[in-house]
């Protein structure tokens, strides 16, 4: 396990620094070593899968990242439930990777709901509410709804 903490802190860092190839080796070597050691629903697991969600994001992968991206959340949903701080993360990357899809109504949808949620959980100003705000944003946006997107 330690082992794989480290495999996953890593990639983290490597994402970080825009190595996102390499970001993406290390993540799925880790989250195929988590699913066989402590199983699909453990919570390191779901977070790697969520990590590598991310990192594919970020380099265009949005299919796998979506695929990816769903299973987190509805993992999430199911162990930790809905409302956890990390089901919401996962939620908000989802969102995201639905918004660059071209999936804007489902994308403005999860982004609102979870922005509700992080604000009455974390706080308006927390870095993972802005985040989400920012994809809501985005969402609105695209959907033409300008004066609602300024709020």
């Amino acid at each position: 396990p330690n082992t794989l903490a480290t495999k996953s802190v890593l990639a983290n860092v490597l994402q970080r620094q825009g190595k996102t190839g390499e970001a993406v080796k290390l993540h799925t070597d880790a989250a195929e070593a988590k699913r066989r050691s402590l199983g699909p629903e453990h919570p390191a697991t779901l977070s790697t899968l969520h990590s590598l969600a991310h990192c594919l994001r970020e380099q265009g992968e949005y299919e796998k990242s979506h695929k990816l991206a769903r299973e987190a959340l509805e993992t999430g949903t199911r162990v930790a439930g809905a409302q956890h701080p990390n089901t919401l993360i996962a939620a908000a990357t989802l969102a995201s990777v639905l918004l660059k899809l071209g999936s804007v109504d489902e994308a403005s949808s999860l982004s609102k709901k979870t922005l509700e949620a992080q604000r009455q959980q974390l706080g308006e100003d927390h870095p993972h509410a802005l985040s989400t705000g920012i994809i809501l944003t985005s969402c609105l946006q695209k959907q033409g709804l300008l004066e609602e997107a300024m709020e």
